[in-house]
This record gives structure tokens, C-alpha cells and sequence, in this order.
């Protein structure tokens, strides 16, 4: 589905990736792992437009989009759950589950809208007339989910998911995490808790300064403890 091949970029003369290549395949969930500011945030936001791309391709279902904008490179069925949540503060849990509400994976049966998110998170529900500012952090972050979801994307990618948020809070979006995959949610999730990536995603790529200095499978990632130690400060 995704392609990312041989790219660099970063901001202004200050070069963050340096070669950077991996795919991500239909129905899959890969974990982009790495220590802070090692280019994890960095390569998220070139893949969406909003860096520049050095050199390198991107191409997404065949088709290149190096260079493309960002609403451009979202209307083909990407969406971002952002590191920080950035809900708007004057909009409503319910306008901000329609305004943004579309139809990009072709999947009719299994079609987000409204009512779907609030089954999958009834917190928000609770709260659909309150302004995005007068949210917790950890409804803040369920809302910034929905708000992805109800684009139905081909691809969806988190971004520091549950960073900064309470255990039961945490726990809450780790299965929901879980039933996204079970619907065959395509999946590239950043996050520090690494035994909870082991048993969601199918795949590990971790970066190094820029680049990708290894890349395997959950069960491989779990045997090779040493990687946690060399790479992720676990």
C-alpha cells in the first residue's frame, strides 16, 4: 500500500533521514520504533507532504505522490491521529465527527461515521456538545481517533497515541487499537510501549538517527532483547 523508498528530508539545511526506505502492505500493522528524535515524526510528516522531500519516492496503492500536497496525499485514503491530539477548541465533539466525515477505502460494510465512534468509544457520546478545549487529554486523544476514522482511511497512522495519558485511559485505546486490526485495518503506529506493540503489530521497523537500522517481525523483535537495549533505551 505504502512505499517509501531511498528518501531524505528534513528541516530547512538540518537533514533528519537519510535513506529511509519500507512498505507497508494491505492489512498490515507496523510499528515505527525508535528513541526521541531519532526521525520518527520527521518521516510521518514527509510522507504527508509537509516536509519537503530531499530526494527519494513515495508512492501510495502504485501511485507517486512525492511531492504532492498534504490534502492531496489525505484524499487518497491517508489520516493521521497527530502527536499533541490538535483538537480544535471551538468545535464540538459531534462537528468534529461530521465535518470531517468521508468515504476513501471503498469498504461500504465496514464504514466510520458517527454512531460507530461512539460505540467504540461511549466517553465521547457522553460528551458530543462539548467544545474540543473543555475535553481531558484522554478524550481529547479518543476524539482526535474518531476524527481519523470517520475519513475511512486505506491508511491510518498514530503518532504518539498514548503518550501522556492516564493507565485505564491508555488501556482503553490499546484495545481499540486491537479491534482495529481485527477488522484489517491497515496500521503504522509510533509508540514507546514496546511488549504492547510486540502482540499488536505484524511488523517492527526501528530508526537510528534517520535511518532504518533494523527491520523484522514481532517474534524476532521479542527473541532479541538486545535490541531494546541498543536502539529503544528499554
Amino acid at each position: 500500500m505504502l512505499r517509501v523508498q531511498n528518501i531524505q528530508s528534513g528541516y530547512g539545511l538540518s537533514q533528519v533521514l537519510f535513506d529511509v526506505s519500507l512498505e507497508i502492505g494491505v492489512g498490515e500493522v507496523v510499528a515505527l520504533l525508535g528513541r526521541n528524535g531519532m526521525g520518527k515524526s520527521t518521516l510521518v510528516r514527509t510522507v504527508f507532504g509537509q516536509l519537503p522531500l530531499q530526494t527519494g519516492r513515495l508512492s501510495f496503492e502504485g501511485q507517486d505522490v512525492s511531492g504532492w500536497a498534504p490534502d492531496r496525499i489525505a484524499r487518497l485514503g491517508l489520516a493521521i491521529i497527530p502527536e499533541g491530539r490538535q483538537c480544535f477548541p471551538n468545535l464540538s465533539v459531534r462537528e468534529h465527527l461530521t465535518a470531517f466525515a468521508a468515504q476513501r477505502n471503498g469498504n461500504a460494510s465496514q464504514r466510520w461515521d458517527l454512531e460507530r465512534v461512539f460505540d467504540m468509544f461511549p466517553r465521547l457520546r457522553e460528551r458530543q456538545g462539548n467544545m474540543g478545549n473543555q475535553l481531558s487529554g484522554g478524550e481529547q486523544q479518543m476524539l482526535a481517533i474518531g476524527r481519523a476514522l470517520v475519513t475511512n482511511p486505506k491508511l491510518l497512522i498514530l503518532d504518539e497515541a498514548t503518550e501522556g495519558l492516564a493507565p485505564i485511559v491508555r488501556e482503553e485505546i490499546w484495545q481499540c487499537l486491537a479491534r482495529l486490526r481485527e477488522a484489517g485495518q491497515t496500521i503504522l503506529v509510533i509508540d514507546k510501549y514496546v511488549e504492547r506493540l510486540i502482540k499488536l503489530a505484524d511488523r517492527h521497523i526501528i530508526l537510528e538517527r534517520g535511518r532504518v537500522v533494523w527491520q523484522g517481525s514481532s517474534a524476532e523483535l521479542d527473541a532479541d532483547r538486545s535490541l531494546w537495549t541498543r536502539y529503544l533505551g528499554v
